[in-house]
């Protein structure tokens, strides 16, 4: 039996308002986007302490280490090192987490990710065969979790089976429903005479 048979919440969900999406992605016509996410912030908390700890020491080696003890050169060299320790450990995540986006919208899924190299992933919502939310403990204090998008060519989870996965995004219970909604609608949709859905 489908995941998607038993009849919804609401037959066509959308977001509480627009959707503001990258400047170069272009939906089809009569497509609308319903969420734009990113993992949740909780992942920047390392990279934030890491930023944090290298300021610091940056600071004290400028304040308590005295001039006279390091060659114009050495220091130089130390500043450097600590201006790209900071940048690989620290803004370089932040700017992976940012640049990385998840975007439903009411014909497919998209996967864009990338800061000098950029990737797009999209597939079908039409080819959905079953949607589920791995939590953890910290997933559940910090109410997000990972979405596990099971996609399979003619509408079987077998072994040919992709999986999509939106890493960690908040609020994933109430955007599995919303997908779960999307998906019954499409195929209840497609599945009257003379109905496209596209």
């Amino acid at each position: 039996m489908s995941t998607f048979d038993a009849e919804p919440s609401s037959a066509a969900p959308t977001g509480k308002g627009p959707v503001t999406l990258p400047r170069d992605l272009r939906l089809n016509p009569g497509e609308e986007a319903v969420y734009l996410l990113r993992t949740h912030p909780k992942v920047l908390f390392l990279p934030a302490v890491t930023w944090l700890i290298l300021a610091a020491a940056a600071v004290a080696c400028y304040m308590f280490v005295p001039r006279g003890m390091l060659d114009g050169w050495l220091y130089l060299g130390l500043q450097a090192v600590t201006c790209a320790l900071t940048l690989h450990y620290a803004a370089w995540p932040i700017l992976q987490w940012w640049k990385k986006v998840y975007i439903v919208t009411t014909k497919q899924l998209i996967i864009r990710e990338g800061v000098l190299y950029k990737k797009s992933i999209s597939s079908q919502l039409a080819r959905v065969s079953d949607i589920h939310v791995d939590r953890g403990i910290l997933d559940r204090i910090f109410r997000c979790g990972t979405l596990v998008i099971i996609n399979a060519a003619n509408g079987e989870a077998s072994q040919s089976s992709k999986r999509v996965i939106f890493s960690d995004v908040p609020h994933a219970l109430k955007v599995e429903q919303t997908l779960k909604d999307m998906v019954y609608h499409n195929n209840h949709t497609a599945s009257m005479p003379g109905v496209s859905t596209y």
